[in-house]
């Protein structure tokens, strides 16, 4: 195969600009020169799967909004067979981060998928790369947490270990399961509540709520809720839970694109 890295041009500047400031991050993985950038993405890329084997990166013109959004192509068969996420460098953003970068175009994705025979998020797999120098504190751990949950394969430029901002914030074991992301969330949250769904062990049953969701135009709203609400859909359904959409199907700030790839895949998994 000959495998092509396809990003947004827009993405370019902020590379150079990362690279060539006085971040000492980017001089502690040797990375001086935009060409020094792209061998990184590369090698990282292989690491977690040898078989993809990129020749070049391309930075070119984004049919999407996102500018975070990429894939990898195969120039033989002109399919293309992974898509990829890039987490920027320069800004900090606590609450947005990942869910900003990724939402956007992954909820577009999970609906054209929706049809399929697959039960996975996407159709093909989804590469999540950190670029980002600020510091990855428990919120953003469990952010990534949540993509790795869903099948995402996440990928630090800066080898940076996310397990240990949790632990940091006593969370361990078993977050992995149903019952550890909801403690998960909970031990994130200032409140020590969970804001997105509540858990019945006793009857095997998860209920979604709504309560986030107080303004339907507010988009970034949105991009928070569905990168919580994903992972523990996907574990409810793995962990043969009830799947109760009672409340979000009656919510009047459910009705967007983005929340419609929730609704719809999680009424997809309530057939499996």
């Amino acid at each position: 195969m000959n495998l092509k890295l396809i990003l947004s041009d827009k993405l370019l500047p902020k590379f150079n600009e990362a690279i060539t400031s006085s971040n000492t991050n980017w001089r502690d993985i040797n990375v001086e020169s935009i060409d020094d950038f792209k061998n990184i993405l590369i090698s990282k890329i292989f690491s977690v799967n040898k078989k993809i084997i990129i020749s070049e990166i391309i930075f070119t013109r984004s049919e999407e909004k996102s500018e975070n959004y990429g894939y990898i192509w195969d120039e033989k068969s002109n399919f293309i067979i992974a898509y990829i996420f890039i987490i920027p460098p320069l800004t900090d953003s606590r609450s947005g981060f990942l869910a900003q970068h990724v939402m956007p175009v992954l909820s577009k994705l999970i609906n054209q998928s929706i049809d399929s025979n697959s039960y996975e998020i996407t159709n093909h797999p989804v590469y999540i790369i950190n670029t980002n120098e600020f510091e990855i504190v428990s919120s953003k751990a469990g952010y990534i947490i949540g993509a790795k949950i869903l099948g995402c394969r996440y990928i630090d430029v800066f080898n940076r270990d996310e397990y240990h901002y949790l632990k940091a914030a006593n969370i361990y074991s078993a977050i992995d399961t149903l019952k550890g992301y909801d403690v998960l969330l909970q031990r994130i949250n200032k409140q020590g509540i969970n804001n997105y769904f509540t858990v019945d062990d006793l009857n095997k049953r998860i209920s979604f709520k709504t309560t986030t969701l107080v303004d339907g135009t507010n988009t970034n709203e949105r991009y928070f809720y569905t990168m919580k609400v994903f992972p523990a859909l996907y574990l409810a359904s793995k962990e043969n839970y009830q799947i109760d959409l009672h409340e979000f199907m009656n919510s009047s700030h459910t009705t967007n694109p983005t929340l419609d790839a929730f609704l719809r895949y999680g009424i997809k998994l309530q057939k499996q």
